[in-house]
């Protein structure tokens, strides 16, 4: 999973890890579920340096069924790995934003 990429990049510039929320064979489950919302978005883990805060989070955004991947030629769910960077210090620097 191109999450788990992500971690070990986090992990080899000293981020630490401050909560896991789903394991890779949790977040597979879960994207494979078909009594799931087709447009879930799973948040993975939560890493913190610092002041700083990153959470991985993996979105689907279409199911192997729809037209998007049936027009790529695609047998596969499309899925998004974002990270969501959060600074409270920075944040406060910059209300209403």
């Amino acid at each position: 999973m191109l999450v788990r990429q992500v971690d070990q990049l986090l992990q080899k510039s000293d981020w630490k890890m401050s909560k896991r929320y789903l394991n890779d064979a949790q977040a597979r489950a879960q994207l494979e579920d078909a009594s799931q919302d087709a447009y879930v978005t799973l948040a993975v883990e939560d890493w913190s340096r610092g002041d700083d805060e990153v959470y991985p989070e993996i979105s689907r955004q279409s199911r192997k069924e729809d037209s998007l991947p049936k027009a790529a030629g695609k047998n596969y769910d499309f899925c998004v790995v974002a990270v969501k960077i959060d600074n409270d210090r920075v944040r406060a620097m910059y209300p209403g934003r």
